[in-house]
């Protein structure tokens, strides 16, 4: 082999390694601009470690850790930069709106207790978001000494079965020797069925302490519920503010419809059979879609 076949086979071997080494090494090009050999951090196919995820900054609504004493709230917030395109706003991990450019919400109709909010932020036709939004864990207090019905809003679809909780709250402030007895008569909607109710799980506000728990209330089906509870025994010495009393089990009519479940009467009696004063009362909303 001569000197010259030698140094061209050894040329072209050299060059093969190059373009093989070359190949592997290359960093990915953007699918969008083919001159461009670096990816760009804001496109949805750039690789992990490289894309920048979109994010959203609340700017107005509860702060995190706030005791909210109204029963809607407004959040608004915006984009960790421009190319941040549209949201879904969540409460309690359940959406309250559909993906939109849309930044704010206003949330009504809130059940008592701890509520949480976050947002989803998205680059325009792109479904890869921020897996660790910012959240707010607020309270929401609307309510005094009250006997009310939770959730305040059922939206279900036709023919579901659903519930909802009888609840007592604030007792603590009318009365210390709290709730001994309750009776409340319930109206339902025509296009609401009873099925049946449950007094009292473990955690109920009314089986706290050692007393027996009595029930009555009127078969199925029905329009019109009366319930009859007392407790025997000495209340505990620190009850629970808040807590469920019963859980109320219905099913929705099978047409849309918007209706409400209404409280009719209602007394609360204490320890020595007196009827407990300025106790407020609210019923619920059922909406079938």
């Amino acid at each position: 082999m001569t000197g010259a076949k030698l140094i061209s086979r050894c040329s072209f071997a050299f060059v093969a390694v190059i373009a093989l080494c070359a190949g592997c090494a290359k960093t990915p090009q953007d699918p969008n601009d083919p001159e461009d050999g670096v990816w760009n951090p804001l496109d949805c196919n750039a690789p992990p470690g490289v894309f920048l995820a979109p994010k959203v900054q609340i700017t107005a609504g509860p702060r995190d850790g706030q005791l909210w004493p109204g029963e809607s709230a407004t959040f608004q917030w915006k984009g960790s930069n421009d190319a941040v395109a549209e949201y879904v706003p969540y409460l309690d991990s359940v959406p309250v709106g559909s993906r939109d450019t849309v930044r704010s919400v206003r949330l009504v109709n809130l059940d008592e207790g701890r509520r949480t909010f976050h947002v989803l932020a998205y680059y325009r036709g792109c479904d890869r978001t921020d897996s660790l939004p910012e959240v707010r864990t607020f309270t929401v207090d609307a309510l005094p000494t009250a006997i009310y019905l939770s959730p305040r809003l059922h939206t279900l679809e036709p023919g579901q079965d659903f519930s909802l909780d009888i609840k007592a709250k604030k007792f603590a402030g009318v009365d210390t020797q709290r709730v001994k007895g309750l009776r409340i008569v319930l109206s339902l909607p025509t296009t609401v069925t009873y099925l049946g109710l449950d007094t009292l799980g473990a955690a109920g506000y009314l089986a706290q302490a050692n007393g027996r728990v009595f029930c009555w209330n009127t078969p199925p089906p029905a329009t019109t519920i009366t319930l009859e509870m007392a407790r025997t025994g000495d209340p505990p010495t620190a009850p629970p503010d808040s807590g469920t009393v019963a859980r109320l089990r219905l099913r929705a009519g099978l047409t849309a419809s918007t209706d409400s479940v209404r409280v009719l009467e209602c007394e609360v009696f204490n320890g020595n059979n007196n009827l407990l004063r300025n106790v407020l009362t609210r019923g619920a909303k059922v909406q079938v879609k």
